[in-house]
């Protein structure tokens, strides 16, 4: 057993006052060094499992879509593409208000290896006296007189030379099916050729008139 006993000249009490006053600060500052660490690393680790953000990187497509570009207000394009494993097929929706626009589709981003096996314009109008498709390499245009027996009058050229466009029949390989649809939701179905396709396309222009005014 150890006994205490006060040495004569010393203030016993306040040495065991402040004793106790250093012994807390240090478990006071011992806490502080704690808790500040625990935060430190809590935001570390929070750091380390967000995602990292690059506001110049830009957005992955998550389906199957196109870079579009119309001129008309009111004009909407519609997607929707079938997959199966031995042939993609592409189907184009067309709305028009005026029944007079435009629409430009790159197709580089979203096909980089091929292009679908199929691609098909469905044409919401009421009449389709003119629809021209521009490609890189050809431009086929399509007439359907309003006045007449709803027969397709068509020609093609050269992207690079349209001034010599010239007429083309059902068996040349640029000819587009055109078939109209009234189901309720009267539209034209027009099937491009696959020999489009076969050029590996990367941009087609698609303008088109209901009636000439």
């Amino acid at each position: 057993m150890y006994i205490f006993r006060a040495l004569p000249g010393i203030q016993t009490p306040r040495i065991i006052a402040d004793m106790n006053i250093n012994t807390s600060r240090a478990l006071r500052n011992r806490s502080f060094t704690r808790t500040f660490l625990l935060l430190i690393g809590l935001l570390l680790a929070t750091a380390c499992a967000a995602p990292e953000l690059n506001a110049n990187a830009a957005a992955t497509p998550t389906g199957p879509s196109l870079d579009v570009h119309t001129t008309g207000d009111g004009d909407r394009i519609d997607l929707n593409t079938h997959i199966s494993p031995d042939r993609n097929e592409l189907t184009i929706d067309v709305y028009s208000e005026r029944g007079i626009g435009s629409a430009t589709f790159t197709f580089a981003h979203y096909f980089p290896d091929h292009l679908p096996d199929q691609i098909t314009l469905k044409l919401h109008l009421k009449g389709l006296e003119q629809l021209q498709i521009t490609t890189d390499d050809q431009v086929i245009i399509a007439n359907i007189p309003s006045s007449g027996n709803g027969d397709a009058v068509q020609s093609a050229a050269a992207s690079n030379d349209a001034t010599q466009v010239q007429s083309i029949s059902a068996n040349n390989p640029l000819w587009l099916t055109i078939t109209k649809v009234d189901d309720g939701d009267a539209y034209y179905a027009v099937d491009l050729p696959s020999t489009l396709f076969k050029q590996d396309i990367q941009n087609m222009t698609l303008k088109w008139v209901d009636f000439y005014r």
